[in-house]
C-alpha cells in the first residue's frame, strides 16, 4: 500500500555611517510579520528540475516539483532536500537528488545523487564511505541531522516496497555511508529487549514515520507504514531511538506488530498503559525538558477495524518515566477543525484529522503547523492550507491563517514580497525549515498552486511568525569605525533571566563567525549598556549581530548593522533616483571585474539577483524595474564574496 497519488543575508543597507538590517526577533518596528512571501520556484504544479553543475550554485536551479521530500539544516544555515516522488529534469517518479538552499543567496545547489527518476541504490560496503554509494531514489523517508554536520535519512518507499537502509551523508566529502538495515525491500524488524541498546536491533522497513532529534543528538523513530516482526504490512505505532555515537537501535515503547489500536486513558494523565494508535504520516518534536511530542497523521485511534482515517490526537512521551500521555485533541478518526477567531488561541480550538503536514518548532517552544490532507471546518477531505500555532505549555491551538476550506488555490502576489492576502496553496507531504532569524520556509508538496490544478510543487515560500514580547529588548545597537577597529555598542531596556551575548561578525552576510561574548546582567528594568571591541575587521563592510541567550538556553538574534572599513574598491552612483521604468547606474573601477547584482526590497527579501562583467574605467548599466510595485528598494554589489557597495533607490 503506497497512500500518496501520482543567511541568511536580507541586506537592508542605507549608506550612512551606520547601515541597519531590521529582519529579526528583536528588530521588529519594521519587520513584516504573520505575512507570507513567495520566494521562488513556479506558481504551477508538474514542473521539472534545473540541475545546472553538480557542486554549483546558481540563481536559475530550482529542484523538480516533490512529494515526500526529506529536509535538513546545517550548522551555516543552509536547508538540505533530498528525494521523494516527483519531477527529475524529465519524467515523474521516485528521486534521489540532494540539493542545498543557500536563503543568503536565494540559489539552489544540486550536491549529489542524480536527475533521473527511480535510481537504483550503491550500497558499497556497510560503514564505508565510497564516492560511488548512494541511497536509491525513495519517498517518505526519515532523516536528521548530527551534531557534526552529517546527514542521516532512514528508510521510505522507492516504488516496489518499503526500506530500512540506515545512510550517512557528510557534506565536507559529498560521500555516503551506508550504516545499518538491509539492502533489499520488506524486511521485518528485530526488536531485542524493550530500553536495551543491541547492535543486532533494526526498525522493519517502513515510510512515512514521525522523526525528531533530542538534545543529545539521539534520532527519534515513530511509526509508520510497514512492518513489525513479522511480514505483515500495515500502520506501525513502534518508537524507537537511535544513538549515533554507538550506532545502535533501541526499541523504546509501542508494539512490535503492526495494526494495533491506540489506549488513550485519561486526558492529562500519563500512564504506562497508554500508548498511540498506529499511524503514518504523523509529526514528531522535542521539548526542552527532552519530552517527545507527537501529533496527528492517518491510522487507528481506539479500534484497529477498517483502514483507519485521519487523526488530530496531541501525545507527548517522557522517556524519563516511559509513559505517554494523551495531551488533546480527539481518540476518534476523521474529526473536523473548530478554527475560533483568526490569532485568539482558546482550548476548544483544534485542527481537523490530517497527515503529512509540515511542523515548524520556534525558538520559545512553540509550534506552527500548516495543511496537510484532511478535514477542515467540514466533513470534505482534501488538502489542506491551513496555519495554526500550538502553545505545548497550555495545549492551545490558535488558528493563525490560512483558508478554512479544503483544495484552496494559493495567492503568490509578487516574488519576494510579502503581503497580507499572500497564501501558500493547500498541500501536504511538503518540506519545511525555520531560519535563525525566525522566519518558516516551505518547500513543494502535493497540491495546488495559483490554479485548481493539482500535482507537485516546487514552489518555496516564507512566512515570519508575529513577534513576541521577548525577555531581553534592545534598543540600540551600533558600529563606530575607528582607527584600526570597530566599537561595538548596545542598550538594552529590560532584561529577565538573560545570560550573555555572542558578538557574530560576517564579511558577506551569510556566515557569521562568533568573535566575543559579554555577560548579560540576568535581571533588570533600566537600561544598560555593552560595548564590544573588534580589533581585527576587514576591508570593506564588515557586518555584526548579537545572538542573546537566555539561562534556560533560549536565543534570539539581534538586527544586523554594518560598517565600513577604509573605501570600498568601486564608486558606484545612481543617476536618477527616484526611478519610473530603468534604473542608471555608473560605476567607476580601477580594473575590471565580476560582480553580483542584488536587488531587496524594505523587508529584505531578495527581488533580483544578477551576474554582471564591468571594465576598468567608467561603466553604466540599466536596470529595468518598471514591473516592481513602489517602495524603497536597496540594491547591492558584491565581489569576491564580500558588499563593495549598497544604494537605496525608490520606485515611483
Amino acid at each position: 500500500m503506497y497512500p500518496y497519488s501520482s543567511a541568511l543575508f536580507s541586506s537592508f543597507a542605507k549608506r550612512a555611517f551606520v547601515f541597519l538590517f531590521l529582519f529579526s526577533p528583536l528588530s521588529g518596528a519594521l519587520a513584516q510579520t504573520s505575512e507570507w512571501t513567495w520566494m521562488g520556484g513556479s506558481n504551477l504544479p508538474g514542473k521539472f528540475g534545473i540541475y545546472g553543475t553538480k557542486g554549483i550554485a546558481d540563481p536559475g536551479n530550482i529542484p523538480g516539483g516533490r512529494s515526500g521530500a526529506i529536509q535538513w539544516q546545517d550548522a551555516d544555515g543552509s536547508f538540505w532536500l533530498m528525494g521523494g516522488f516527483g519531477n527529475a529534469s524529465t519524467g515523474t517518479g521516485n528521486l534521489n537528488d540532494l540539493w542545498m538552499y543557500a536563503p543568503g543567496t536565494n540559489s539552489w545547489t544540486w550536491e549529489s545523487g542524480d536527475n533521473t527518476i527511480n535510481p537504483a541504490s550503491v550500497y558499497g560496503t556497510m560503514g564505508v564511505a565510497d564516492p560511488a554509494n548512494k541511497p536509491g531514489g525513495r519517498s517518505q523517508s526519515s532523516s536528521f541531522g548530527d551534531a557534526s554536520g552529517n546527514l542521516w535519512l532512514m528508510g521510505g518507499y522507492n516504488g516496489s516496497g518499503s526500506l530500512n537502509d540506515l545512510w550517512m551523508f557528510t557534506p565536507s566529502t559529498a560521500q555516503w555511508i551506508w550504516v545499518s538495515g538491509d539492502k533489499t525491500i520488506n524486511k521485518p524488524g528485530v526488536y531485542g529487549t524493550k530500553t536495551v541498546a543491541a547492535p543486532g536491533n533494526k526498525p522493519g522497513a517502513r515510510y512515512a514515520s514521525a522523526s525528531c532529534v533530542d538534545a543529545n543528538g539521539d534520532f527519534w523513530l515513530f511509526g509508520g507504514y510497514g512492518f513489525g516482526t513479522t511480514t505483515a504490512n500495515n500502520f506501525l505505532n513502534d518508537l524507537w531511538k537511535f544513538t549515533p555515537s554507538t550506532s545502535q537501535w533501541t526499541w523504546i515503547s509501542g508494539d512490535n506488530s503492526a495494526g494495533q489500536a491506540g489506549v488513550y486513558g485519561t486526558k492529562g494523565t500519563p500512564d504506562a498503559a497508554n500508548k498511540p494508535g498506529a499511524r503514518y504520516s504523523s509529526v514528531m518534536w522535542t521539548d526542552a525538558s527532552g519530552n517527545i511530542w507527537l501529533f496527528g497523521g492517518n491510522g487507528f485511534a481506539l479500534s484497529n477495524v477498517g483502514v483507519g482515517g485521519t487523526l488530530n490526537d496531541l501525545w507527548m512521551f517522557s522517556p524519563a518515566t516511559g509513559q505517554w500521555t494523551w495531551i488533546s485533541g480527539d481518540n476518534a478518526i476523521n474529526i473536523t477543525g473548530v478554527y475560533g477567531t483568526m490569532g485568539t488561541a482558546s482550548v476548544t480550538n483544534k485542527p481537523g484529522g490530517r497527515y503529512a503536514p509540515v511542523l515548524w518548532q520556534n525558538t520559545d517552544g512553540t509550534i506552527y503547523l500548516f495543511g496537510g490532507s484532511g478535514y477542515a471546518f467540514n466533513t470534505t477531505l482534501g488538502s489542506l492550507s491551513d496555519l495554526w500555532k500550538l502553545n505545548p505549555s497550555t495545549a492551545e491551538w490558535t488558528w493563525m491563517g490560512g483558508s478554512k476550506i479544503v483544495a484552496q488555490k494559493g495567492i503568490y502576489g509578487t516574488a519576494g514580497s510579502p503581503s497580507s492576502t499572500n497564501i501558500p496553496g493547500a498541500r501536504y507531504t511538503a518540506s519545511g525549515w525555520k531560519d535563525a532569524g525566525g522566519k518558516l520556509w516551505l518547500f513543494g508538496g502535493n497540491g495546488i498552486g495559483s490554479t485548481t490544478a493539482s500535482g507537485y510543487l516546487n514552489d518555496l515560500w516564507t512566512y515570519l511568525p508575529p513577534v513576541t514580547t521577548l525577555p531581553v529588548l534592545i534598543n540600540r545597537f551600533t558600529a563606530q569605525m575607528q582607527t584600526g577597529k570597530v566599537q561595538l555598542n548596545w542598550t538594552t531596556d529590560q532584561e529577565q533571566n538573560s545570560d550573555y551575548f555572542i558578538i557574530g561578525h560576517s564579511a558577506d552576510g551569510i556566515k557569521f563567525e562568533n568573535i566575543g561574548k559579554v555577560s548579560a546582567a540576568g535581571n533588570s528594568s533600566v537600561m544598560v549598556n555593552y560595548s564590544f571591541i573588534d580589533f581585527a575587521p576587514v576591508k570593506g563592510t564588515n557586518l555584526y549581530r548579537l545572538q542573546q541567550f537566555d539561562k534556560d538556553g533560549r536565543f534570539f538574534y539581534s538586527r544586523i548593522i554594518s560598517v565600513m572599513m577604509d573605501e570600498p574598491e568601486s564608486d558606484i552612483r545612481l543617476v536618477q533616483n527616484p526611478v519610473l521604468e530603468n534604473l542608471q547606474l555608473m560605476l567607476q573601477l580601477p580594473v575590471a571585474k565580476k560582480m553580483t547584482l542584488i536587488v531587496r526590497n524594505a523587508a529584505g527579501n531578495l527581488i533580483l539577483q544578477k551576474e554582471l562583467a564591468f571594465a576598468s574605467g567608467t561603466s553604466r548599466y540599466s536596470l529595468p524595474v518598471a514591473a516592481l510595485p513602489k517602495g524603497v528598494y536597496y540594491l547591492s554589489l558584491f565581489a569576491e564574496g564580500a558588499i563593495r557597495s549598497t544604494k537605496t533607490f525608490i520606485k515611483l
